[in-house]
C-alpha cells in the first residue's frame, strides 16, 4: 500500500477544483486542500470540517472528521483511511464547513478523484472479501495503536508541564532561600552591633553612676557658684580684717602683759 499526497485547489464560489495526480485502489490519501471564496483564500476561522466520500458510483460511503484546518492560510490537511480507496473507480468528495459559533454550514462542489484498480482487486473494482477482512483488521489495529500514540503524548505532554512546573517551582524556591540566608546574615550582623552598642552604654552608664555616687567630686553648678562666692566673702573679710586692733566694749585696746595690742 503506498502513500499518495494529492493537492486539490478548490473553489465555494464555482465548480472549479484542481487535482495534481490520481491514485491505486489500496492507496492511503493525505489530501491537501487549498480553499479559496471567490477566489480570494478563504477565512475559515472558527469553523470545523469534515469529508464525505461517495466510492466508486455508491459502492460504499465515508465520513471522515477531525480534519486539521488551518485557520490563517485557508487549508485543510486529511489522512484518509484506506477503505477510501478500497473499491477502483471514481471517487466523488467534498468537503463541508460549519461554523461552531453561528451553526452555519457550507459545502464544496464535487471534488472526483480517479481510483485506479489494483492488480488484487476483482474485475468490477471491488476487493476479495478476505483481502477487505484483512484491511479492516489492519485499520482497526493501526486505529487502536494511533489512540494510544496519543494517550501517550498526552501524558507526555502533561508530565513535561508537571516537571516544567516543579522547575520553576523548584526556582522560586531557591531564590526564596537565597533571601532568606541574606536577611539571616543581616540579622546576625545587625545584632552583633546591637550587642556591641548595649555593651558600650552598660559601661558608660557604670561610669555615669560611679561620678553620680562619689560625693567628692559630684556637684551641681548652683552650688559651685555658692561656693565660689563664700570664697570670695571669706577673701574680703580676711583683707578687711587683717591687723586690726581687738577692744573691749568700751573700744579700749586690749593689750597683754607686754602692753602689745591684740591684733586679728
Amino acid at each position: 500500500m503506498g502513500i499518495c499526497n494529492i493537492s486539490i485547489k478548490t473553489d465555494l464560489k464555482n465548480k472549479s477544483y484542481i487535482g495534481d495526480k490520481p491514485c491505486k485502489q489500496g492507496d492511503t490519501l493525505i489530501l491537501e486542500f487549498a480553499i479559496f471564496d471567490n477566489s480570494a483564500m478563504a477565512d475559515l476561522t472558527g469553523f470545523a470540517c469534515d469529508l464525505r466520500a461517495n466510492k466508486s458510483d455508491g459502492k460504499g460511503y465515508e465520513i471522515i472528521s477531525n480534519i486539521t484546518v488551518t485557520t490563517s492560510t485557508g487549508k485543510a490537511t486529511i489522512q484518509c483511511p484506506s477503505s477510501l480507496t478500497q473499491f477502483a473507480g471514481l471517487i466523488k468528495l467534498e468537503l463541508t464547513f460549519t461554523d461552531t459559533v453561528h451553526g452555519l454550514q457550507k459545502t464544496t462542489f464535487d471534488i472526483n478523484i480517479q481510483v485506479d484498480k489494483s492488480v488484487i482487486g476483482n474485475d468490477d473494482g471491488s476487493v476479495p472479501n478476505v483481502i477487505i477482512t484483512a484491511l479492516e483488521q489492519l485499520n482497526s489495529d493501526l486505529a487502536q495503536i494511533t489512540e494510544k500514540i496519543n494517550e501517550a503524548n498526552t501524558i507526555n505532554n502533561t508530565l513535561t508541564n508537571t516537571n516544567n512546573t516543579a522547575n520553576s517551582l523548584n526556582t522560586t524556591l531557591n531564590n526564596s532561600i537565597g533571601n532568606a540566608n541574606t536577611s539571616k546574615n543581616n540579622l546576625d550582623n545587625a545584632i552583633v552591633e546591637g550587642n556591641a552598642v548595649i555593651a558600650e552604654i552598660e559601661a558608660k552608664n557604670v561610669e555615669y553612676t560611679n561620678h553620680i555616687n562619689n560625693t567628692d567630686i559630684h556637684v551641681t553648678l548652683a552650688d559651685k557658684a555658692n561656693w565660689n562666692r563664700i570664697n570670695e566673702v571669706i577673701n574680703i573679710i580676711d583683707v578687711l580684717s587683717r591687723n586690726v586692733s581687738i577692744t573691749d566694749e568700751n573700744l579700749v585696746v586690749i593689750t597683754d602683759e607686754n602692753l602689745v595690742p591684740w591684733t586679728v
